[in-house]
């Protein structure tokens, strides 16, 4: 979690995108890839890298990986590659969610089709020259890959190299690290740099306090879940209760009554009692 969450900080500064789309961008490229977090670096350097050589940003990077991303990934197509088909489909205007379903078609269609236009089997460029090579109408490309991927289809097999171009452009870059320090060189994104180390410590906070949350979490649930029960015992027995409270109150105010009554008495028979008895023998003397 820690990993991810760096890798989404740097690209979201190299982008200059919220935090949360940067994450959500990180996320989905490497869940399509079955990769796990050490390869976050590298997958937020692809995406930082189709954003500034590319047409489709990254959040449309996400939207496409989302819907493409296994198919692409079944056909043996890297993320690289799939960056360059994306941004070759967005120079053209196609790209986010259209792009997506359009390429999952192409690649199961290809993957399915004969080994010379297979990827899985002579690698994504070799497979566009390939279908380049054989000179299709567009009657062919509709027929073999149907309405739903042919303007896509269209589009790659006349631009492999833009496709090649994209690819080279994205693979072992370290755009997301040098465009975040560029972008990073201000007042503003200091700050900024200063709210996502919080929310990392954050992060590990909450990771470490996890028990004591549960626990906390635990009570207050029980304490919910009680309340109605006694709530419902007060409704019930308010009469008895009330009751039982004047009894009690009036018990209590008698008490006390009756210890103040005492401490009369003998202060009486101690103070007042013994002064007049004095009084009276000095004037029984006079």
């Amino acid at each position: 979690l820690n990993a991810v969450t760096v890798e989404a900080m740097r690209l979201a500064a190299a982008a200059k995108i919220d935090l949360k789309d940067a994450v959500t961008a990180t996320t989905i490229s490497l869940n399509m890839y079955g990769e796990s977090a050490d390869q976050a670096a590298k997958y937020v350097n692809v995406l930082a890298a189709g954003s500034k050589e590319g047409a489709a940003d990254v959040s449309a990077q996400a939207a496409t990986i989302k819907n493409a991303g296994v198919a692409a990934a079944s056909a043996g197509v890297s993320i690289e590659q799939l960056q360059g088909t994306i941004q070759t489909l967005a120079e053209k205007g196609v790209e986010a969610e259209v792009a997506g379903t359009a390429l999952r078609k192409f690649f199961l269609v290809l993957q399915t089709g004969p080994d010379e236009t297979n990827p899985k089997v002579v690698g994504l460029q070799t497979a566009l020259e390939n279908l380049n090579k054989k000179g299709m109408t567009a009657g062919d490309i509709q027929k073999m890959f149907g309405e739903e991927a042919y303007t896509a289809a269209s589009i790659l097999i006349q631009n492999v190299d833009a496709v090649d171009r994209y690819t080279q452009a994205v693979t072992n870059t370290n755009i997301a690290v040098e465009q975040a320090a560029i972008n990073s060189d201000t007042n503003r994104a200091k700050l900024e740099q200063h709210k996502n180390a919080i929310k990392e410590a954050g992060i590990e906070l909450a990771e470490r306090l996890n028990p004591s949350i549960m626990t906390l979490s635990s009570l207050t649930t029980k304490i919910i879940n009680t309340l109605p029960i006694l709530i419902d015992w007060l409704i019930k027995y308010k009469v008895t209760i009330i009751s039982g409270a004047t009894a009690l109150g009036t018990l209590i105010a008698y008490k006390k009554s009756d210890i103040i009554y005492s401490k009369l008495q003998v202060l009486w028979n101690e103070k007042v009692v013994v002064s007049l008895g004095k009084i009276w023998k000095i004037a029984k003397a006079n």
